[in-house]
């Protein structure tokens, strides 16, 4: 640590700041080739192209001086999501970015902006801390940012410490973006089963309430096949939660891509868990949010040996006599889409009822036909659940060695990299 240097950020950078929406808010979106950079695309860690918007040149040009460039680090400064930090892809550039994100471009004769980003998620609860200043909304100004102290280490040791982590980061996003690629198989292989029919096409067909189906296959719900129910909240019974314990995934845990987001989760304690029984997380129950953000799911993670949920989050537990598997590639073949948002209930928040849940109807074919899926299906949802079960342990190792990293704990100076 003797060479390490403290500085402002804002003393060892080119550029900080933010951008702002076109007049007409969403609506002003006009398309074209230009990026537009919303916080909801800056994830920790990684960048989401999940509703990127586009701007044309001219809006482009008037956002000029928050033009993105190569490398630059974008940071979340408003929200729910204010502190989440990456670096921006080069396969979204040209790009600019509205004025919930910030841009950070370090001199980099004096720090790589890849150690910026990792200094950013290493005081990531002290930017937290800073941003809940009263307002209605968190939010982290420029002067917060440029008033942010970094530790820097000489150039070839940022290099080695961000070349660790960012070989880590890089792995992660391979296997993520194959598990997007898996899942797109799913989909497509439940559509050519369950939508086109593809494989009975030379078979006879029949009338039901779900159009044409296949002689011999008939119209249930899924409530036929799977046990529903729901959690509460356990300070409705006195309990409170707790620092560490048993797991207690609310809503908001539940990511767009069917993983869990263990950052927001909680904890309970045994006693609370008992109490909450029926609950109780086991193995290849299917979480799915009915409370808030709609119809997001996930298989309970594997790498929990006992978790609860509280009252937004519904577990399907499918009966023996069917596959987990297939029930959730229904899902994911968003057979469920239309269903749930004409069964929305408006009330504080929107939400589906269990028995909406329970009466969402669904194809059964022949048990053989089943089984003939299940084996198409089974070795894509292996390979999905091996690479999420790799992601998680290449995130705690990430997370574990960041401040160790970071804060010079660990020397570098002798690793060959």
């Amino acid at each position: 640590m003797e060479e390490w240097k403290e500085y402002k950020l804002g003393d060892i950078c080119t550029k900080i700041g933010s951008g702002a929406t076109p007049k007409g808010g969403k609506e002003a979106y006009l398309g074209g080739n230009i990026s537009l950079i919303r916080s909801q695309n800056v994830l920790d860690f990684a960048f989401s192209e999940d509703g990127l918007a586009y701007i044309n040149d001219e809006q482009a040009n008037k956002l000029k001086n928050v033009e993105v460039k190569e490398n630059d680090v974008l940071l979340n400064i408003t929200g729910d999501s204010v502190a989440r930090a990456c670096i921006v892809p080069n396969a979204i550039l040209p790009a600019r970015v509205n004025q919930h994100v910030a841009i950070i471009r370090g001199d980099n004769s004096v720090v790589l902006n890849e150690f910026i980003l990792y200094a950013l998620q290493y005081k990531k609860q002290y930017l937290l801390s800073i941003s809940q200043g009263g307002g209605t909304r968190n939010a982290l100004t420029k002067k917060m940012i440029e008033d942010f102290i970094i530790n820097l280490p000489p150039l070839s040791t940022q290099q080695k410490i961000a070349n660790i982590l960012s070989s880590l980061d890089d792995k992660i996003e391979v296997n993520r973006r194959i598990n997007e690629q898996l899942e797109e198989l799913a989909q497509a292989l439940f559509k050519s089963w369950f939508v086109d029919f593809e494989p009975f096409k030379d078979g006879e067909f029949v009338e039901s309430e779900l159009g044409m189906i296949p002689k011999g296959w008939k119209v249930g719900t899924l409530g036929d096949v799977a046990m529903i129910t729901k959690g509460t909240t356990p300070t409705t019974l006195g309990y409170s939660f707790t620092y560490n314990g048993i797991p207690f995934i609310k809503a908001e845990s539940i990511r767009d891509n069917h993983t869990i987001d263990f950052d927001k989760t909680t904890y309970i304690s045994s006693e609370a868990n008992e109490k909450l029984c029926r609950s109780i997380i086991k193995k290849y129950d299917i979480l799915f949010t009915i409370a808030g953000t709609l119809g997001r799911f996930c298989f309970a993670p594997q790498t929990l040996e006992i978790a609860n949920t509280n009252q937004a989050v519904a577990i399907i537990r499918v009966h023996k006599l069917f596959n987990p598997i297939s029930i959730y590639s229904m899902l994911l073949g968003k057979w469920h889409t239309e269903y749930c948002y004409r069964n929305i209930q408006q009330a504080v928040q929107a939400n589906l009822s269990l028995g909406t849940l329970k009466k969402m109807p669904i194809l059964i074919p022949p048990f053989d036909i089943i089984k003939k899926y299940e084996e198409c299906i089974f070795p894509i949802f292996m390979k999905f659940e091996s690479l999420n079960e790799e992601i998680h342990h290449l995130t705690t190792l990430r997370d574990t060695l960041l401040p160790k990293l970071m804060s010079g704990e660990i020397d570098v100076n002798e690793v060959k990299i």
